[in-house]
């Protein structure tokens, strides 16, 4: 009985000493597992710290790389610039020394020198070169090449061209004055004693608008190939107008011997202005105009074409003008002693407007046309424009346009400030413009 009660207890204990054994087993177990997860979120939290620093590097060294990339290109973009000026510097100068030289080649220097015509830094010093040379070129080649470049080269050629045009015709004039006054003489029966000073003070002696058509014009529009030809051209014009003039002032004739270097400085300046004429007249008729000074004062232009152009607040005193001018608008433009052919009948949009326009002295073909053959609606816009002082305007065109527009009136308005005279003018030609959609929207009736 001993014995059982000794091995009951010896099993007992024996039963919580494993209990206690399997417990701290469990605890064990447990810490194990503790430690693992913490182990595990240790490393979890290790990793991104680390993918983030890997991450930051990657970028920076790209980041690197792209700026240095940049510089390299901005290096090579200011080396690639510097090498392109200087070729072009070298080209230019190149150019330059073959248009300076004799022969052939020029014609080739001028083909190549067209093309800084739209460089901003080189356009004005090459349409300055090329006009220039309008003075002393006696190949024709040459010289038409210059007129090719220089027609389409915008505002720099507008510019030179003007100039050098302005320049020929003024010396043309000039010589064909000194001419006269250097070659005529009077009748020495009739006034013995004759003062050339005097005697033009009292005739106001100028250059006639005879000479002026068969000199300046003449020898403008027929484009002579060579300076012979212009020559012999000033020579037989001149002839022929002095039979005209001769006519006007009898008492004139001829002296002997001739003042030859009239002529001569007539001939020289011809093809100058020959040439000129025709780039102006092909500058012009692309809408390349002098809108800073708006000026085309004692410029020759034949053929130009400014149809429906806005050359309001221009001055082309004493030039002469022909063309196609339809349309137009010259609104208080100055025509003082300008000898104009341009067609003034309205257009297909506008009506030609010479609205407060200064006409004094001016020759103005197609209005005497209009006025006599044409209708009220073909008139151009004279509304405060000084009418009456056109040249050669007959009685019967005269009758109509007093009274169209009443001289007492147009006088009246003149005296108005400009900003109200330019009001009014384009609050007309508005009007005059609604006109003419409304009338080309209204159909024509079926005829049968």
């Amino acid at each position: 009985m001993a014995d059982d009660t000794t091995k009951l207890e010896v099993d007992a204990e024996a039963g919580k000493h494993a209990e206690v054994l399997k417990s701290d087993l469990e605890i064990t177990k447990l810490q194990l597992e503790i430690d693992s997860l913490r182990s595990v979120l240790a490393e979890a939290k290790r990793i991104p710290l680390r993918a983030v620093i890997s991450t930051a590097a990657t970028t920076l060294l790209g980041l690197a790389t792209l700026l240095l990339g940049i510089a390299g290109l901005v290096f090579n973009a200011t080396i690639d610039h510097a090498a392109q000026e200087q070729r072009r510097f070298d080209d230019y100068s190149k150019l330059t020394e073959g248009f300076a030289k004799e022969g052939p080649p020029r014609v080739g220097a001028v083909v190549g020198l067209s093309r800084y015509l739209s460089n901003d830094q080189l356009a004005p010093q090459t349409a300055a070169l090329l006009a220039n040379d309008y003075w002393s070129e006696d190949n024709a080649a040459v010289r038409d090449a210059i007129t090719t470049a220089l027609s389409h080269g915008g505002m720099a050629s507008l510019a030179e061209v003007r100039s050098v045009e302005v320049a020929a015709r003024s010396r043309i004039r000039t010589a064909y004055y000194n001419f006269i006054l250097e070659s005529a003489m009077v009748d020495e029966g009739r006034q013995p004693k004759f003062n050339y000073t005097s005697w033009r003070a009292k005739n106001d002696f100028r250059m006639p608008s005879r000479a002026n058509a068969a000199i300046a014009d003449e020898l403008s529009s027929r484009g002579f190939r060579n300076v012979d030809d212009s020559k012999r051209a000033t020579v037989g014009d001149f002839e022929n107008v002095w039979s005209a003039e001769a006519a006007d002032y009898r008492r004139l004739a001829f002296r002997s011997p001739r003042p030859e270097k009239w002529l001569k400085e007539m001939a020289n300046a011809a093809p100058a202005m020959s040439s000129s004429e025709v780039a102006l007249s092909a500058l012009l008729s692309q809408g390349v105009l002098p809108t800073k000074d708006r000026s085309l004062a004692n410029v020759v232009a034949f053929s130009v074409n400014v149809r429906d152009s806005d050359l309001s607040d221009f001055t082309v005193a004493g030039s002469e003008l022909d063309g196609d001018a339809a349309g137009a608008d010259f609104t208080l433009v100055n025509f003082r002693e300008a000898q104009i052919g341009l067609s003034l009948g309205p257009s297909s949009r506008h009506r030609t407007s010479l609205c407060g326009a200064g006409l004094m002295g001016a020759t103005i073909e197609n209005l005497e046309t209009l006025a006599r053959y044409g209708t009220t609606t073909s008139l151009p816009d004279l509304y405060g424009a000084d009418w009456w002082d056109v040249a050669g305007l007959s009685s019967s065109s005269m009758a109509l346009l007093q009274r169209l527009y009443p001289r007492a009136e147009q006088q009246a308005i003149s005296t108005l400030p400009l900003t109200e005279i330019r009001k009014r003018c384009a609050a007309r030609r508005q009007a005059d413009d609604d006109v003419i959609r409304r009338t080309a929207r209204t159909p024509r009736p079926l005829t049968s």
